[in-house]
């Protein structure tokens, strides 16, 4: 069975592409530049030159693929890379290029927290591009994780750096918006579990590891796990929106309006789903950390 994937040079794409190969499945990798993505990936994975914001070329990259794994998507909107353009013109591309090449398994990476009526535009595009997905007719399966943590996150350990080298740790706005961290292995295996399986098909699921805690709980348990106490400056988040929109206005990526908004919004979920139809025991966050190597 071959499997087009894009966004596969990702920190979940990654994890997800060392699963799928340990069982055998041969990997088409879709990249704006093989050559790079050649280095980052397992030899033996095929690397196409395609972009999902481009329809013209996504024909020729999915033709003699069985199934499709759309992981692509973006934090920050820069040059070109907006959000609409990302998570919903993007998943349409896609969609309609496996529509058009008879492929009809598909599989998406949408983000906990995606409705409708959410404040965030970043959700409110991964709303759209799972609607296109649920609309498409395809055999779909939709993930929705939480905030994701593994040894390449760009969340947990920026938090550990940050902790670790700064006398005073600053937290934005009041510190309780609660989240769910959840394994990047535990994703990776959820995904790769559900390639063949008829019975998560047409389904969404929710995927947050075991324990729910507030941002303000997640600092401290970094600093209790690596042994170093820092006071917190709060910063309000009415402070931060104008620097967050100098940001933006220079596109540069140290923090948005769109993520001022999501750090006071809860976001958890139930994973029972998840954790009965993938056999799943969900990483607990302190256990992981203390099983890294000494702080």
């Amino acid at each position: 069975m071959k499997i087009l994937i894009t966004g596969a040079t990702g920190f979940i794409g990654g994890e997800i592409v060392l699963g799928l190969l340990e069982r055998g499945y041969q990997i088409r990798a879709l990249t704006r530049n093989p050559d790079r993505a050649r280095d980052l990936l397992p030899s033996g994975v095929e690397c196409v030159k395609g972009d999902i914001t481009r329809p013209d070329g996504l024909y020729d990259a999915v033709s003699g693929c069985d199934a499709i794994i759309h992981l692509v998507g973006i934090i920050f909107e820069k040059g070109k890379n907006m959000f609409d353009d990302v998570h919903y013109k993007g998943t349409v591309n896609i969609v309609t290029a496996a529509k058009q090449t008879k492929v009809k398994r598909f599989l998406h990476m949408s983000a906990l927290g995606s409705r409708p009526d959410a404040v965030s535009n970043y959700h409110r595009t991964k709303y759209r591009g799972e609607q296109c997905v649920v609309k498409s007719g395809l055999d779909y399966t939709i993930f929705r994780p939480s905030l994701v943590f593994g040894h390449k996150d760009r969340s947990i350990n920026l938090f550990i750096k940050m902790i670790k080298l700064m006398p005073i740790f600053p937290v934005i706005g009041s510190g309780g918006g609660r989240t769910q961290p959840v394994f990047v292995s535990d994703v990776a295996r959820a995904f790769v579990a559900s390639v063949e399986d008829k019975n998560t098909f047409s389904k969404t699921y929710d995927i947050g590891g075991p324990n729910t805690m507030t941002y303000e709980e997640l600092f401290d348990l970094i600093m209790e796990v690596i042994g170093k106490r820092r006071k917190k400056l709060y910063i309000p988040i009415g402070l931060m929106r104008p620097l967050a929109a100098i940001y933006e206005l220079l596109r540069i990526p140290v923090i948005s309006r769109d993520q001022l908004i999501m750090l006071e919004e809860d976001n958890t979920c139930d994973n029972s789903l998840a954790a009965k139809d993938f056999a799943i025991r969900f990483q607990d966050l302190k256990e992981y950390l203390m099983g890294l190597k000494k702080y």
